[in-house]
Parts: structure tokens; C-alpha cells; sequence
């Protein structure tokens, strides 16, 4: 009973309601844009349609998302920037952690994205091609190897090669330098917002 007025009670601070809406942004944007993902493959489109697709939707997710949190923060009625502040400190600081305790130069060693990064970077570098899933990064010697989930790349890097791809930046860049500590962000933040006795 406690723990449920306590929940209640901080629902109003500035930190709760802005830290809720950007780990919702981000659940949101990845949950949202992996079905896209999934559905363009099966209908084979272009690679760069779907980006188009995947950045517009991206879009328009961020901007109702921000909408909503804009709204919420003026009904708030505990300003408490100071926990926010602590909070986001801590999520730049897992960022900081992660992009520093997995440097791009260790791509293609025995790092597990030389996996998961191949395709979507073919993809990035032949935005006409079909997005499918064959597997780009094996030879199979004839008809090429198609695989859902071996040793193939995920939605999520997909996601980011696509929206890498329309903003014409570096992909690899891109995936360690921006995706990376945002989503190291969105630890700390989550359990901020978690009740103890779900932990």
C-alpha cells in the first residue's frame, strides 16, 4: 500500500514524467520500428524505401512523444530539476562507459557485430538493393544463404543503418557513437522510474 502511494506521489515530479517519456520514446521507436522492419523484409522492398519509411516514422514518433512529455511537464507539480539532472549524469555516464569499453577499432576482431553489423552495412552501402534476408556476409558458392535469425543482422541494426543511410553519416560511427550510449542511457533511467519491489 506504501509502495503505491509513494508511485502516486512522485508521478507529478518533473524528473518522473521526463525520464518516463524518453524510455518510452525509445521502447516505442525500437518496438514500433522492428514490425516495420520485419514487414519490409518479407515484401522485399528497397533498402532505401524502407529507410525512407523507417526515419519518417521515426519522425513522427519522436515529435509525438516530445508532444505529450511537453504537456505533462506543465501539469507537473514537483519541479525537482535537480533529480533529473542526477539522473541524466548517471545515464551519460553509462554512455560514457560504453562507448569508451567498446571502440570502433575493435569492430570486425572478435567482437559479435562483425555478426550482426555485415548486412546492415551492405544494405547502407546498396540502399537499392532488395531487403531481404539473404545473407550478404557468407559465400554460400550458389544459391545465397537465407536466414531470419543466424548469424544475420538484426532489426536494430537495421533500424540504425537506415536512419544512418538517410542522413548520409557514417554508419559505423553512427551505431557506436550515438546508439550505443543512448541506449546505455536508458538503464539508469529505467531504474529510476522502477519500483524497488519489481526489481
Amino acid at each position: 500500500m506504501g509502495q503505491d502511494f509513494d508511485l502516486k506521489r512522485l508521478s507529478d515530479h518533473l524528473s518522473i514524467i521526463i525520464i518516463d517519456g524518453v524510455v518510452f520514446w525509445y521502447v516505442a521507436l525500437f518496438a514500433i520500428l522492428t514490425v516495420i522492419t520485419h514487414l519490409a523484409q518479407f515484401a522485399s522492398i528497397q533498402f532505401i524505401d524502407y529507410a525512407v519509411l523507417a526515419f519518417g516514422l521515426f519522425i513522427i514518433i519522436s515529435f509525438g512523444v516530445v508532444r505529450t512529455i511537453r504537456n505533462t511537464v506543465l501539469k507537473a507539480q514537483t519541479k525537482d530539476w535537480s533529480s533529473l539532472a542526477l539522473m541524466m549524469a548517471a545515464g551519460m555516464l553509462a554512455g560514457f562507459l560504453v562507448v569508451n569499453l567498446q571502440p570502433i577499432r575493435a569492430f570486425g576482431g572478435v567482437n559479435d557485430d562483425y555478426y550482426y553489423f555485415a548486412n546492415a552495412v551492405y544494405y547502407y552501402f546498396n540502399p537499392a538493393q532488395p531487403f531481404n534476408f539473404i545473407i550478404h556476409s557468407l559465400y554460400s558458392g550458389e544459391a545465397p544463404f537465407v536466414s531470419v535469425s543466424y548469424l544475420t543482422t538484426g532489426a536494430f541494426q537495421y533500424i540504425q543503418a537506415a536512419i544512418a543511410c538517410v542522413l548520409h553519416v557514417d554508419y559505423i560511427k553512427f551505431a557506436y557513437l550515438v546508439v550505443s550510449p543512448l541506449s546505455a542511457l536508458m538503464f539508469p533511467l529505467t531504474a529510476a522510474t522502477t519500483p524497488i519491489g519489481t526489481l
